[in-house]
């Protein structure tokens, strides 16, 4: 299933016309019965960026800065219970005329598995008839995962040709292990490593000084009373001005030659002139985790709410990222790789805490009567929370003196609730260092609270026949007008809530810095006839107190024909309308009207 619609226009005059179109796109297919084999994407292409300026009247096309497409070959392996697929993604921002485009992308993933699975046979037993437990051994517990990832991106301007297109390729796979324990029944640790390598076809040597280039750079500091002492000239610049040389000279009137500053060569080497072995990378981590959960239960009874369970989850982790001395540089194009670093540790803390309810419904039959059954039960979450911290430290001791220095971060605290069409949320940061960097209590540095309630909406009817009934198109028949059926409405409010306040220092002089969003989407429709239907929708701001966007449409069914209204009082589109006439079966014979107030 899926769609394709398109626009096309000519523009210009006989001297030169230039061709413009607009292509939109959704399709999703099953190229085998088992729905192993999919090929699905969607999206927009555009022949320029102005396209919609020129052309639309629509305010969700006007506001669409940056379109996107994509194309995805997707397989599933079941053998193996593996998938790999290929992508083609494309981005255009219209403001710039920038497009990112990647084509293509290849992926192979191989989610974790048990290096040693567990094998037991229908009755039980192991391949020697042995009785066997179905609780896994230790060493089914040892899992394994792996990812490749090659692509190619180009990067260009589609206003400027193939002159400002760059291509860069590489490619990335990694391999993780893992092993969740139980120990001393309670507590789970769970070990894991890691180990990477990129290739790119592309590198730059921060360590090769361009000959064609000044190597070294003085630092220079004009003396008071100096100007215009010529002591050194680094550079002459040349230009011609009506016809005259003009010489811009680089006036140096003191230098200090303790100082100096190497400009490297920040020029992509590509293949066939560089490496390969140069143009890789090997990373590797490795790390521990220790949890567990401890529950409490509070019989709480009122009315059929049936108690109270209280989850707490504490956490600790250690993770370990060895040193890389690396010189070469790579392309940022979406292969990822580890940059030059300090050896690194790093220990973290979190503490969850979950609330749930459960609520016990009286049992009831087929028929929805009571009965003396057992009750069923409901569970929901009332509430959640977390609070966590970190603790890294880096070697950043001198060559043969590793000094290991570390730095708490800021404590986290989240907490959220979304109970049916209600969600609440609040978040805050704490600083535990002074502004001379010794360890001091918590300072609160930011807070904030959003309420989302979500779609709130309601549907219903007005009355059994026609409103309105136009005598000089129908004659009145009572008959005709009863089976109209009821004319509907409906209605839509989607309100959005946020607060924080933000400390930038934690200076006793510093402020909070405080940012409101409070805003409020509302939609309407009617259909007031069996023909005619109204609808509006709007945003408002309650910050600014004023609608940002408005819009009223107007439709009208005439059996073989039809009629479309459109107008938008205020909002991007301000003042501007869309009016439509038609034939239903002959799209293309329509007359039609827009007027934009530019």
């Amino acid at each position: 299933d899926g769609r394709i619609s398109g626009r096309w226009a000519r523009t210009g005059d006989y001297r030169q016309q230039n061709q413009r179109w607009s292509l939109d796109f959704a399709h999703n297919q099953n190229l085998l019965p088992d729905e192993s084999f999919k090929l699905a994407g969607s999206g927009r292409v555009l022949s320029d960026k102005t396209f919609y300026k020129d052309f639309s009247e629509d305010t969700t096309d006007l506001l669409d800065q940056n379109i996107t497409a994509n194309l995805s070959l997707n397989k599933r392996l079941k053998r193996i219970n593996a998938s790999t697929g290929l992508t083609w993604r494309r981005s255009h921002n219209l403001k710039t005329n920038h497009v990112d485009e990647e084509l293509p992308s290849v992926t192979f993933s191989l989610p974790n598995r048990p290096i040693i699975p567990q094998s037991l046979t229908a009755g039980g037993e192991d391949a020697s008839g042995n009785e066997e437990d179905d609780e896994p051994k230790w060493y089914n517990k040892i899992y394994y995962g792996y990812n490749i990832r090659g692509l190619q991106k180009r990067d260009f301007y589609a206003d400027a040709g193939d002159d400002s297109m760059a291509v860069f390729r590489g490619a990335t796979h990694s391999l993780n292990l893992s092993s969740p324990q139980k120990i001393f029944k309670y507590f789970t640790i769970s070990p894991n490593f890691s180990v990477r390598q990129s290739v790119f076809d592309a590198y730059i040597d921060t360590n090769t000084i361009w000959a064609t280039r000044i190597e070294e750079l003085r630092d220079t500091v004009a003396e008071p009373g100096a100007a215009d002492i010529v002591v050194d000239t680094l550079y002459d610049t040349v230009s011609q001005l009506g016809g005259l040389e003009s010489i811009d000279t680089m006036l140096v009137v003191a230098r200090d030659t303790t100082i100096s500053y190497a400009t490297y060569d920040t020029t992509y080497w590509y293949n066939g002139a560089y490496e390969l072995r140069r143009a890789q990378t090997y990373s590797w981590n490795t790390g521990v985790r220790l949890s567990t959960n401890v529950y409490g239960l509070f019989p709480i009874r009122v009315f059929n709410f049936a108690g109270l369970r209280h989850t707490l989850s504490p956490s600790v982790g250690y993770t370990y990222y060895p040193p890389i001395s690396n010189s070469r540089r790579y392309p940022e194009f979406g292969i990822s790789y580890d940059k030059a670093r300090t050896g690194k540790q790093s220990i973290d803390f979190s503490l969850g805490n979950l609330f749930q309810g459960k609520i016990l419904r009286p049992a009831k039959d087929e028929e929805g009567n009571m009965t003396d059954g057992k009750p069923g039960e409901k569970k929901f979450s009332i509430v959640s929370g977390n609070i966590s911290a970190s603790y890294d430290y880096t070697d950043e001791g001198d060559a043969g003196e590793p000094v290991w220095e570390g730095k708490w971060s800021d404590i986290s605290l989240t907490a959220n609730t979304a109970y049916k069409v209600l969600n609440v949320s609040y978040s805050s940061r704490y600083s535990i260092y002074d502004s001379l960097g010794d360890l001091d209590a918590p300072l609160l540095m930011r807070y904030g609270v959003s309420l989302r309630p979500g779609n709130l909406g309601a549907t219903g009817t007005l009355w059994g026949g026609d409103l309105i009934a136009l005598e000089k198109l129908y004659a009145p028949d009572d008959v005709l007008y009863a089976r109209a059926g009821a004319q509907t409405w409906r209605v839509g409010f989607s309100p959005s809530y946020s607060f924080s306040r933000t400390r930038k220092s934690r200076h006793p002089d510093a402020t909070f810095t405080t940012q409101k969003d409070y805003h409020l989407n509302a939609s309407l429709s009617l259909n007031f006839t069996r023909r005619w239907s109204v609808s509006t929708s709007g945003y408002y701001n309650f910050i600014t107190n004023r609608f940002e966007g408005m819009n009223f449409a107007f439709q009208c069914d005439l059996e073989c024909w039809e009629m479309e209204f459109n107008w938008n009082p205020s909002g991007w589109n301000q003042g501007s309308f869309w009016f439509t006439v038609g034939i239903k079966k002959h799209p293309d014979i329509h007359w039609e009207r827009d007027y934009r107030d530019t």
